[in-house]
């Protein structure tokens, strides 16, 4: 699979996602706008094998940390669970990166970062609440929305 072209994709989906969904009041797992999370979250569950350094140019430049959060902000009562916790998988993976770590302002906008105040009451506490060691791995994210 060529990650780049697929990183592309989910950049498209995300940021056509509002158009595509319009008024549906639940999306299932099966549609893109659900799916492409996974996408993510399974890529980045891997980021210490698959190359960062690679990836994380693509993450930037699809502006896809900004457009998962505003994502998750707008559709978090339409999304499963499931999708939900892929989303805020792939956040923790990558706000976990050494990329992210020395360019924040160049992944997350501002709009994107004050979303995440929300995420907590909106999902995150649901998700985090229902295991240890889901708020391990949700600890970056976590640290994030505590702190934008």
């Amino acid at each position: 699979t060529d990650f780049i072209e697929l990183l592309s994709h989910v950049g498209e989906v995300l940021t056509g996602a509002p158009a595509a969904i319009g008024s549906a009041t639940e999306l299932s797992e099966r549609v893109q706008e659900g799916a492409v999370l996974r996408y993510l979250a399974s890529v980045f569950s891997r980021l210490d094998t698959v190359d960062e350094e690679r990836l994380m140019p693509h993450v930037e430049a699809n502006s896809l940390i900004a457009a998962t959060v505003d994502h998750l902000h707008k559709f978090s009562a339409r999304l499963s669970p499931n999708a939900l916790e892929a989303g805020c998988l792939f956040l923790a993976y990558a706000f976990d990166s050494e990329a992210y770590m020395t360019k924040r302002s160049d992944f997350l906008t501002p709009a994107s970062a004050t979303k995440l105040k929300d995420f907590d009451g909106l999902f995150l506490r649901d998700i985090t609440s229902a295991s240890a060691e889901k708020r391990k791995l949700l600890r970056p994210l976590i640290d994030v929305c505590a702190r934008a």
